[in-house]
C-alpha cells in the first residue's frame, strides 16, 4: 500500500503557522481552490479529509470504522473490509 499525506489550512497565510512551520517565520504560501483540488485528487482516486484533533470525534470515526469494515467483510469482501479498518486505524495513530 502507498499512503500519500499533505496538509493544508482552511483559512490562507495565518501568522501561527509561520511559527509552527517554517524557520523564523520565513516561507511561503500557497492557495488553492478547495473545490478545484477536490475533484483533481478523486480523479487520481485520493481523498482529501479533514484532519480530526478531538478525541470524541476520533472515537466516532472510528466506530464507524468498524461498522464499515464489518459490513464488508460480512459481505465477502474480507480483505477490503480489514483494509477499510487498517487505513482507518493507521489515519487515527497519525494525529
Amino acid at each position: 500500500m502507498t499512503l500519500f499525506v499533505g496538509s493544508f489550512s482552511e483559512h490562507g497565510d495565518l501568522l501561527n503557522q509561520w511559527h509552527a512551520y517554517t524557520p523564523n517565520g520565513i516561507g511561503f504560501s500557497i492557495g488553492y481552490e478547495y473545490k478545484r483540488l477536490k475533484v483533481l485528487a478523486e480523479k487520481q482516486q485520493f481523498k482529501i479529509i479533514k484532519c480530526v484533533y478531538q478525541e470524541s470525534e476520533h472515537d466516532a470515526i472510528l466506530e464507524e470504522l468498524i461498522n464499515l469494515g464489518g459490513s464488508l467483510v460480512n459481505a465477502g469482501g474480507y480483505e477490503n473490509g480489514v483494509m477499510a479498518l487498517f487505513i482507518g486505524l493507521y489515519t487515527l495513530r497519525l494525529h
